[in-house]
């Protein structure tokens, strides 16, 4: 997924054969894509419908803000990367890491 805009994210989904790899176990993994990648599938087609329907709620006057508050102020640092704090598995930290890179992203210089 690669953000062109405030309103605008490329989607690609790419399938790499191993160099050297056997027949058998390259088919396996071309056969896992595919059924992953599916439009009938439920594993990566859903997925995508959620962030469109995202997009076309933070573009209507609904509300200015998406919350990703649960357990801020709680999250571990370590190495440079953002963790969820113990006994919080449902903290918002993987979610306020991805927008804080987006944001990085997006804004900088060209």
């Amino acid at each position: 997924m690669r953000p062109l805009g405030v309103d605008k994210t490329l989607t690609e989904i790419w399938h790499f054969r191993l160099k050297g790899a056997p027949e058998p176990i390259y088919r396996r993994a071309l056969a896992y894509y595919n059924l992953v990648n599916s439009p009938a599938t439920l594993i990566n087609a859903d997925d995508l419908e959620n962030f469109w329907k995202a997009q076309q709620g933070l573009s209507s006057e609904g509300g200015d803000w998406v919350s990703f508050h649960r357990h801020h102020g709680r999250d571990l640092e370590k190495d440079g990367r953002v963790e969820t704090a113990p006994d919080c598995g449902t903290s918002e930290a993987p979610m306020r890491n991805q927008m804080k890179a987006w944001t990085q992203y997006m804004t900088a210089a060209q």
